[in-house]
């Protein structure tokens, strides 16, 4: 059964409602922090996804996965004031709203995905502007041009 206690007392946030009955909650130490999950034994690496709860609300199950998976940061919640619980997460950036959530940081290797259409606005028409790679006087001279360069030079000549 939920209690209006449970958000402060186990930092949770309700997900979904109806009229006063709470049906859904999140960890939100999970939507603000990593797990604290030691990778002694482990056959699957740790849970990416944030913890949610349902009917019944069992503050033993709660608090298990409070100890085990947000150990400091939860001895740090719990060793704190009523107010300064309040002010806890105000101040922090979502996890999922940071590089780090997309990122393996324990490799040393960052690999992005970037989309076609960004490395040729950036590379092509931003670093390379068509003046400065274009100083060619026929049309053999601009063999390794992009088209839209080309275009450009062709018009310029005869504008002159």
């Amino acid at each position: 059964m939920w209690q209006r206690s449970y958000p402060r007392k186990y930092g949770l946030e309700v997900t979904e409602q109806e009229g006063a009955c709470v049906k859904a909650a999140r960890c939100r130490f999970c939507k603000y922090y990593d797990r604290q999950v030691p990778l002694s034994n482990r056959k699957r690496g740790p849970r990416k996804t944030d913890q949610f709860y349902t009917v019944p609300f069992r503050a033993d199950l709660i608090v298990k996965h409070l100890e085990g998976q947000h150990t400091d940061k939860w001895a740090e919640y719990v060793a704190m004031s009523t107010s300064e619980q309040d002010m806890f997460f105000n101040l922090v950036q979502p996890r999922a709203n940071t590089m780090y959530h997309y990122m393996d940081m324990e490799g040393d290797e960052i690999n992005l995905v970037v989309s076609t259409k960004i490395v040729d606005v950036i590379i092509d028409e931003m670093l390379f502007r068509p003046e400065d790679e274009l100083d060619a006087a026929n049309d053999d001279d601009l063999a390794g041009i992009s088209d839209r360069n080309r275009n450009i030079e062709k018009l310029r000549r005869n504008a002159l």
